[in-house]
């Protein structure tokens, strides 16, 4: 019996020493070959994508922010004026009652791709968690008990795709 025991043992033994050394199938396909890396010291390779802190008004222009009331979301247009196209950007966004007191301010990093020249509408989450203030310039809400308020926004910065010439990359020497 202690024999029997022993010549399992010795195979499991065995079976895991043949797994270990990586006995198994190949997966691999046949035609397939590792390509050799090309490794190409002393070369600048331009970064695809550069960021513009604080374009000018002309260049990247928000416009037509809406909120309604009950809604948990805040939409405005951004409109490109650059000559590439912006990949994200960061809104200042200032709420004020319609006294001019401030209510809250924020930054809100918005991920949207507008091509040059063109106009898109951007959607994000509210700070209105409460649902109790509207838009001024928006519908008019049929209940009393709510704040109207005005907003200020301001493009902090904007991240753009830059154009990458494959032939125009700078060798340091």
């Amino acid at each position: 019996m202690m024999g029997g025991k022993m010549r399992v043992l010795a195979f499991f033994i065995a079976l895991a020493a043949f797994s270990a050394t990586g006995w198994g199938d190949n997966t691999l396909r046949g035609k397939l070959k590792a390509a050799g890396a090309r490794v190409e010291h002393d070369t600048v390779v331009p970064a695809p994508f550069d960021t513009i802190v604080a374009p000018g008004a002309e260049a990247v222009r928000l416009s037509g922010y809406d909120k309604p009331l009950r809604s948990s979301a805040e939409t405005l247009f951004v409109s490109n004026g650059l000559e590439v196209a912006i990949e994200q950007l960061a809104v200042r966004i200032v709420y004020s009652d319609m006294s001019g007191r401030q209510l809250h301010e924020r930054v809100v990093e918005l991920r949207v791709h507008v091509p040059a020249g063109a106009t898109r509408q951007v959607r994000f989450k509210s700070w209105d968690t409460q649902k109790s203030f509207y838009y001024h310039r928006g519908q008019r809400p049929r209940v009393d008990a709510v704040t109207p308020y005005s907003v200020n926004c301001m493009v902090n910065s904007c991240v753009i795709k830059t154009r990458c010439n494959p032939d125009s990359i700078d060798k340091q020497q």
